[in-house]
């Protein structure tokens, strides 16, 4: 596999986030990345994005309280913050091999250098567009890392004003298989964040002219799994015939 020149591992290094449990960031300086274009890049379908389906299942953590395929491109997900304190501020969402049902692990990306996803600010509370100052990081993250961790990302910054509303999040790659690959975002400055429930809307499509892997299991990418009206009923078991004779007794 192709290594990340020098320079751009330096500089990403210094930007790029860690979803090693104690070491995430909670804010960080607006930061407006791309693919870099000579370095081969992965991205997710809007078919794989909507198996995205793990956050941890932690209580009292932020949640996806919604997902939905908008056209024929992105996915929408409303995300749910209980509060802008630490540990209610944040989240990764992710297909994983920790939890959730894991359709999109197992991919050979071997032949990658670099994961990116498209990001858009759609709403916050409900409110498009609103000026109110608060901004949100989010990234492309995939793991395991070559250090060992269970994944990482390098964020950029969306918010309100005019160049923040769409970006696009280039994560390097550095193993030959997936174990965790998703989205995380959280607050940044969340003292500008409300100190009650917020409710934020980001739409996440995959980047032009990076390259979609085929689905690594048999899963059907057209559309997501649908449980069925009944559960299924077991057959009946046949009876085991006697070997011996039933004894009665009398009353």
């Amino acid at each position: 596999m192709r290594k990340v020149p020098v320079i751009c591992v330096l500089t990403i290094a210094l930007i790029s986030g860690s979803c090693q449990k104690g070491n995430r960031p909670e804010t960080v300086a607006p930061v407006h990345t791309s693919p870099v274009p000579d370095l081969p890049t992965l991205t997710l379908s809007h078919g794989q994005l909507v198996f995205l389906d793990y956050d941890g299942n932690r209580i009292s953590r932020a949640r996806v309280a919604g997902k939905r395929i908008v056209g024929n491109s992105g996915v929408e997900f409303d995300i749910e913050f209980p509060s802008n304190e630490r540990g209610s501020r944040t989240i990764d969402y992710v297909s994983s091999g920790s939890g959730g049902r894991g359709s999109l692990i197992g991919f050979d990306i071997s032949s990658f250098d670099q994961f990116a996803l498209k990001f858009t600010l759609v709403s916050i509370n409900g409110a498009a567009g609103s000026n109110t100052g608060r901004e949100l990081a989010v990234g492309a993250l995939i793991g395991p890392t070559a250090a060992g961790r269970l994944s990482h990302f390098v964020p950029v910054t969306l918010g309100s004003s005019s160049g923040q509303i769409t970006l696009i999040s280039s994560t390097p790659v550095n193993v030959d298989k997936i174990f965790q690959i998703g989205f995380h975002a959280h607050m940044v400055d969340p003292e500008k964040w409300a100190s009650s429930e917020s409710k934020v809307t980001i739409r996440v499509e995959p980047v032009e002219n990076a390259t979609v892997r085929p689905w690594p299991h048999s899963v059907a990418p057209d559309k997501p799994p649908v449980a069925p009206d009944k559960p299924p009923v077991a057959p009946d078991k046949p009876r085991r015939k006697l070997s011996r004779p039933l004894i009665q007794f009398p009353f």
